[in-house]
């Protein structure tokens, strides 16, 4: 099982490390390591909504955002290519791919739970300061 140490993004790229590696099945807690990435990583975002003034909180949500659509843009683009089915004429260019309809599956899986993060990003909106003199 993942070490709960670990920072959300982190947690998410090794799931795509380990989808990725061909020569290992998938580990059959997966589905709760996919559980424990997305709590990490909403655990980070409200702690920085929480525990910041709202500039500085808005710094770190935009890094996080911003790591998080690179890993999605780039890392799950790859891992889709290589692995769906559907996607032969991509697959061409690339020498290590072969397709994987379950490992295909799993790659979707992250990348959901990473659009529900991303999106949340992106649509968050801090909560307006409220004048001291009323």
């Amino acid at each position: 099982m993942m070490q709960p140490k670990e920072s959300g993004l982190n947690l998410f790229t090794a799931l795509f490390k380990e989808i990725e590696n061909i020569h290992k099945p998938i580990q059959k807690y997966f589905m709760r390591n996919l559980d424990w990435a997305y709590k990490t990583l909403t655990d980070e975002i409200f702690d920085a909504i929480a525990n910041n003034n709202q500039k500085q909180a808005a710094k770190e949500l935009t890094a996080i955002r911003r790591e998080l659509i690179k890993l999605q843009q780039i890392t799950a683009v790859d891992l889709i290519i290589k692995f769906d089915p559907e996607w032969p004429g991509l697959r061409k260019q690339e020498k290590d791919s072969r397709p994987d309809q379950f490992r295909s599956g799993m790659v979707y899986l992250v990348m959901d739970r990473l659009d529900i993060v991303i999106e949340f990003l992106v649509n968050y909106k801090s909560i307006p300061r409220i004048p001291k003199k009323i």
